[in-house]
């Protein structure tokens, strides 16, 4: 019985012998694979860790490609708008030029319809004189038949000229500059008005008004002229008179000079 028992005991040690040897084989060959996957896994991490590295490297260095080209395309636009704005700037110079020149031709323009406005109505005033003048040559006429009819009865009555007078030369009105300006030819044209005035029949006292611009090259254009007592004929010995003046060349026309021409006509 104690023989059998120990048989037992020892069929039973050498099978728990037999058995945890072959759980330590099977526990050996189930560590063996799992180092081997455990290491089989690791390499595939490695792979896809420096596959999925070198990815980024190479999307990092796109991204710092097109950054870079993308400031190179900004700076190259910054330097073309530099460029057009001092284009611009200068194209703005130019036009700027251009209309001042405009203006100064507008301003010139403008003046030269002065000119003409004035010698318009220059022509007007002279057309005026030209009909009082041929008016005046109708009543003559009529005077003439009727001094033929008298001249038996009447004795012709000579008329004299004392003398004119030219009270001032002021600025009226004047948009430049006062009219101080006198005449180089005052005694040639005083003369001529004197001849002019000497058969007059309009007797007295006479004070004609007249309002005239200086010319730059000096010369008088008569603009206006006013008289309650003057002729027909002395209004235009005036208007030849003041139109016949000359004056010093001047760098500006002067506007608005008025002159009182005093006419005493006497009879003997």
């Amino acid at each position: 019985m104690f023989r059998t028992l120990i048989i037992a005991l020892l069929v039973a040690i050498a099978v728990n012998g037999v058995s945890n040897s072959y759980l330590l084989a099977h526990i050996d060959d189930g560590l063996e694979e799992a180092r081997r996957q455990t290491s089989s896994h690791i390499r595939k991490i490695e792979t896809d860790f420096n596959s999925t590295n070198q990815a980024i490297l190479s999307r990092t260095d796109a991204i710092a490609k097109n950054v870079t080209s993308y400031a190179k395309d900004f700076r190259d636009h910054v330097s073309e708008s530099l460029v057009s704005r001092q284009e611009a700037e200068i194209d703005f110079g130019d036009i700027k030029s251009r209309l001042d020149v405009i203006s100064l031709l507008d301003t010139e323009i403008v003046s030269s319809l002065d000119d003409q406005g004035r010698q318009i109505n220059l022509t007007d005033t002279n057309v005026a004189v030209f009909q009082d003048l041929i008016s005046e040559v109708n009543a003559k006429l009529i005077e003439l038949e009727a001094d033929l009819e008298a001249t038996r009865n009447l004795n012709i009555v000579d008329v004299a000229v004392d003398a004119y007078k030219e009270i001032a030369v002021y600025e009226e009105d004047s948009n430049l500059q006062p009219c101080s300006a006198l005449p180089i030819n005052r005694n040639e044209q005083a003369s001529a008005l004197q001849a002019e005035v000497e058969n007059s029949r309009a007797v007295g006292i006479h004070d004609i008004n007249v309002l005239f611009d200086i010319k730059t090259d000096g010369s008088a254009i008569l603009k206006n002229m006013e008289s309650s007592t003057a002729s027909s004929r002395q209004k235009r010995a005036v208007s030849r008179y003041i139109n016949g003046l000359r004056f010093n060349e001047r760098e500006e026309l002067l506007y608005g000079c008025a002159m009182i021409v005093k006419l005493d006509v006497r009879s003997e």
